[in-house]
């Protein structure tokens, strides 16, 4: 299975693994999806946005070669293991600026709409962004050079940040309740508390507003 495809959380040798990319989703969702239930078909217009991202995640690259940044490890898989779960994930990439400046590189395409968003509330309306940057810090434990850009004009805004928008440690223990509930055979409560949208969750028939 590419790794693209893979489920939200899938097992390895029995245990569970969560993808980083999806430690943000609303927790209805990551307790649904940790307990097997069935999911809805994807949304083509998300599938479609995501293809489109992984293209102008090269072009990001490109113009922050052209400023002068050296961009290796595209694509590292990184591995957080921990008592109850693992989480897993491949991370955008290591930038250097010259020979001393190293950063965890992250980089987000987005629609003219959410690039707006982004540059008037930042991280608080991306909840899911901040989780996955929290995690790739844990695992890589490295400055963050975080790159949003415009589908549709091609403008970016590029951030440096010391510490990811969030503590892992609150990434973690949202985790650790979703397997808490689901050993338990439980859902967590039915509010979307991830930014998740949920006009494209996979289990919004599970809420009441499904």
């Amino acid at each position: 299975m590419d790794v693209m495809d893979r489920p939200p959380i899938y097992f390895r040798n029995g245990r569970p693994v969560y993808r980083a990319s999806a430690t943000g989703y609303c927790l209805r969702f990551l307790t649904a999806a940790r307990q097997g239930y069935e999911p809805l078909e994807k949304d083509q217009q998300l599938e479609l946005a995501a293809r489109e991202g992984r293209r102008h995640e090269e072009w990001v690259v490109q113009d922050l070669e052209e400023q002068g940044w050296r961009i290796e490890d595209r694509g590292r898989r990184v591995v957080l293991h921990f008592p109850a779960f693992d989480i897993e994930g491949h991370i955008d990439g290591i930038a250097w600026w010259g020979e001393e400046y190293e950063y965890l590189l992250e980089i987000k395409s987005m629609s003219r709409f959410q690039f707006r968003t982004f540059l008037r509330q930042g991280f608080s309306a991306f909840p899911e962004y901040a989780s996955q940057l929290a995690t790739y810090h844990r695992a890589v434990a490295l400055p963050i050079l975080f790159v949003a850009k415009c589908r549709d004009t091609g403008q970016l805004k590029t951030i440096e940040l010391d510490l990811p928008p969030k503590p892992f440690s609150q990434v973690y223990d949202r985790l650790l309740t979703c397997e808490v509930l689901s050993r338990k055979g439980k859902l967590a409560d039915p509010e979307c508390d991830g930014g998740y949208r949920f006009a494209s969750c996979q289990y919004r028939y599970l809420c009441e507003r499904g």
